[in-house]
């Protein structure tokens, strides 16, 4: 679904994404949301994401199940889950410090530059026009600022500062994310083992199973199955 505008509500975004969202269709729909590269406007597809995927714990006991296509479209715009407060916070902190971590110097733009962009961000937020999360209680702007703060105060900042700070912020989030997954430590909620994707046919083992209770009335059990699932791919499947 190709969304050129947000509705003025989330609750108005679910009634919408919902008319290609039914209940045992073979393939989840897949959201592609046009929208700016103004920073602050990422205020509002975050708030639309945090909707949706609180209708989908809800509905569906999967708070990926509303997003549709979990990998692409609205569900990497969640900016104020635990990834988006890590990366304001290692934004806020690098401000503070004049310095950016080198792990996170490839998430600057090939034509920009650091120091100019900390002196910017930093001037912004001695004139309390931008407000960031910072962990230590030496610097703080307006208390501990939250994401959807941050995304609020880009709404009042020059339109090219917005870009670039939020590039900026994007990338870092990006960053983090696709490590806490590569890690195993990301929440990706309840995820359906296809019996084959596309042309090819992931692995799947059983490598063991465990009772786990047993009623004392019924006799019913309850049982976890360890599986192994292998999404890699042939490479013959690849070309």
């Amino acid at each position: 679904m190709l969304i050129l505008e947000l509705p003025w509500s989330a609750e108005k975004a679910v009634q919408q994404f919902g008319r290609v969202h039914r209940s045992n269709q073979l393939y989840a729909p897949s959201f592609r949301l046009l929208v700016t590269d103004v920073g602050g406007e990422q205020r509002f597809v975050a708030a639309v994401s945090r909707r949706m995927q609180q209708l989908g714990a809800i509905t569906r006991g999967d708070r990926h199940a509303a997003l549709g296509d979990g990998d692409v479209g609205l569900a990497g715009c969640d900016f104020q889950g635990p990834m988006g407060s890590k990366a304001l916070s290692e934004l806020a902190q690098a401000v503070k410090r004049g310095e950016l971590p080198e792990s996170f110097q490839s998430c600057l733009e090939s034509d920009a530059s650091w120091d100019n962009l900390q002196c910017e961000a930093q001037q912004l937020v001695d004139a309390g026009q931008l407000r960031l999360e910072v962990a230590s209680k030496g610097w703080r702007v307006g208390g501990n600022v939250k994401v959807a703060d941050f995304l609020n105060s880009l709404l009042g900042v020059p339109v090219e500062s917005q870009r670039r700070i939020f590039d900026l912020f994007n990338a870092m989030f990006s960053m983090l994310t696709q490590e806490a997954e590569a890690n195993g430590d990301a929440d990706n909620g309840v995820q359906s083992l296809n019996a084959s994707i596309g042309k090819w046919t992931p692995d799947i083992k059983l490598d063991g199973s465990e009772v786990l209770n047993v009623d004392t009335s019924t006799g019913a059990t309850t049982s976890a199955h360890h599986l192994t699932y292998d999404v890699g791919m042939a490479w013959s499947d690849a070309t």
